[in-house]
């Protein structure tokens, strides 16, 4: 995405052709910056001379396209369901290069897991109990959660004391006995203890690691570890005052997770990035459907989308920056403060990061279109027909050309399932 002569375009691809030509609300993705986020993050652990296996976090964004997009840039995928696991194989990825760490894994879930292969980190005693009633023998990685909790929002924290997620530090050596009496082998360790977390936040994930290292060594005396996967949770700057990660702070991440792998000397250090990949590649348009005209005590304007297409508002109060496509430039323009409100029965559907929070922005108009940004990450892949509202369509931008990766829905996706 740019602005030129305050509008914005994809490539040489003005905003509103692309609504014109696909609908609104409409999500774009800009495919040639992701290669970009992930040489960044490669460039980093090259600097420090460790080689670092990128498992995308594929919770983040689970189009197909986008899978085989990324399946010859990156080592393998992280996988949150079964469903997530089985469109990473159709997207080309074989089942060595996909992990699964999920805390609710059913017997059919399993059987499937097991024949086709794929890696499981296990999340609880029960899981290795239900896999050794499948198998004689299967290698396994155990979820740790270190005790230290990390992320933007309370929603998005998965390490801490009142966590679902993995086992105690203190257990895993139980972990391990109890799984090697089953049949099984545990070859490696996993911890994710948060998410979209920043610079700031190094000190906290360096305390992390430390507990994954110390974990480590006492494990390794009752198993031979191959790999440590230190989780994802980069994050990107949301809000106004926030800073992307410099080279030097993630030259910092990765001699964090540099000194970890040395003092436990395993093959493999793997990390499951997710939003830092392709969070700012993503930008939703929606048009202005409504404004107000004085009958409100606040000026509010109504979208055609809602939080079942974008969520992160409603769900964390997460703030999120709103460009007027044909305003980009704010500075030139008459502003006026305004709740950007979505088309949903809900008083909490709003795009600004609460009810009472306005947006100064230029003067609106009715079939404006707004550019919603950051919205790569968790946006369709949190989406939904609440209301019966249409989930709209996906555009990609590569090489500076627009591509249809997702139709938009019609009455018949909302209905197909029904039994009347």
């Amino acid at each position: 995405m740019k602005i030129k002569n305050n509008q914005i375009y994809f490539g040489e691809i003005k905003a509103e052709e692309l609504v014109e030509k696909f609908g609104s609300p409409l999500y774009v993705y800009d495919f040639d910056q992701i290669a970009n986020n992930i040489e960044r993050l490669k460039r980093a652990f090259k600097i420090v001379g460790l080689k670092i296996k990128i498992y995308y976090a594929t919770k983040a964004n689970s189009s197909l396209a986008l899978l085989r997009f990324l399946k010859d840039k990156i080592e393998g995928i992280d996988a949150s369901s079964p469903y997530e696991a089985r469109i990473s194989l159709e997207a080309g990825f074989s089942p060595h290069r996909i992990m699964i760490t999920a805390p609710a894994l059913t017997i059919e879930d399993l059987g499937y897991l097991l024949r086709k292969n794929i890696g499981i980190n296990i999340d609880s005693f029960s899981q290795i109990d239900q896999i050794a009633k499948i198998v004689n023998f299967y290698r396994i990685g155990i979820r740790v959660n270190p005790l230290i909790e990390i992320g933007s929002h309370q929603h998005i924290r998965t390490g801490g004391k009142y966590s679902k997620f993995g086992i105690m530090p203190i257990k895993v050596t139980e972990a391990i006995k109890r799984a090697k009496n089953k049949g099984l082998e545990v070859n490696g360790l996993h911890c994710h203890a948060g998410s979209n977390w920043l610079a700031k936040d190094l000190i906290t994930f360096k305390k992390i690691t430390e507990v994954m290292t110390k974990t480590a060594q006492k494990a390794g005396k009752f198993t031979k570890l191959t790999y440590l996967d230190f989780g994802g949770g980069l994050g990107i700057p949301l809000k106004p005052k926030e800073k992307n990660f410099t080279t030097n702070q993630l030259v910092q991440y990765a001699n964090i997770i540099k000194k970890s792998i040395n003092k436990v000397k395993v093959k493999e250090a793997r990390i499951e990035p997710g939003r830092f990949l392709i969070g700012d590649v993503g930008v939703l348009l929606t048009k202005v459907v409504h404004i107000s005209k004085g009958e409100k005590p606040i000026n509010v304007v109504i979208v055609d989308a809602g939080f079942n297409v974008f969520g992160r508002p409603f769900l964390y109060g997460a703030y999120h920056q709103i460009i007027v496509t044909t305003k980009a430039n704010i500075n030139k323009f008459h502003l006026k403060k305004y709740m950007i409100a979505g088309n949903l029965c809900e008083s909490g559907d709003v795009f600004n990061a609460s009810k009472k929070e306005l947006r100064i922005m230029p003067i609106l108009e009715e079939n404006d279109i707004l550019a919603i940004l950051n919205t790569g990450a968790y946006g369709f892949s949190m989406s939904s027909q609440f209301n019966l509202r249409l989930r709209p369509a996906e555009v990609a931008i590569i090489n500076g050309k627009d591509k249809l990766i997702r139709k938009k829905e019609d009455y018949q996706d909302l209905i197909k399932n029904q039994i009347a």
